[in-house]
């Protein structure tokens, strides 16, 4: 493929991905996929690609789903030994291929992967708005006082 300067360009479902279906909140949905090869000026085999997806999270704070829009660019050069990994420019990351052909479902699972963030959580004070509804839904007045508080009252009488 670097040889000849190929370009796959296509959608694959998260179905196919078995690593990434148990950090996903939703398992349905699928990613936009271009993976570029080529060889470079000094001989490097490279794989250039570019994701696009969203997929569905829980957020770690108010425990509710939520949507995580990923936009992921990578450059990797195509290694048979890990020894290589030192010669290599600072623009590629290393991909050690011991399997021909690639399997490129492993690579972009692996960098959609590696785009996930550590800790999922909404943009917004979602726990805030969670706190701010009853049961029903319906808008409540909450009082958001510091617990501490308290304490500072106790503080002053003494």
């Amino acid at each position: 493929m670097a040889e000849l300067g190929r370009r796959l360009q296509g959608c694959l479902d998260f179905k196919q991905m078995q690593r990434l279906l148990p950090l996903l909140e939703a398992k349905e949905g699928r990613l936009d996929a271009r993976l570029d090869f080529g060889i470079d000026e000094q001989g490097q085999a490279w794989l250039q690609g570019e994701i696009r997806t969203e997929v569905v999270l829980q957020c770690q704070r108010c425990l509710e789903k939520m949507q995580y829009p990923i936009v992921a660019e990578f450059r990797l050069a195509l290694l048979r030994h890990e020894s290589e990994a030192e010669n290599i420019p600072d623009e590629y990351e290393p991909l050690i291929v011991t399997t021909v052909p690639v399997r490129t479902v492993d690579i972009l699972e692996d960098e959609l992967i590696l785009s996930l963030p550590v800790i999922a959580k909404h943009q917004h004070d979602c726990l805030a708005e969670l706190n701010s509804k009853d049961e029903t839904g319906q808008e409540t007045s909450v009082d958001t006082q510091n617990p501490f508080a308290v304490l500072a009252e106790l503080k002053k009488e003494h």
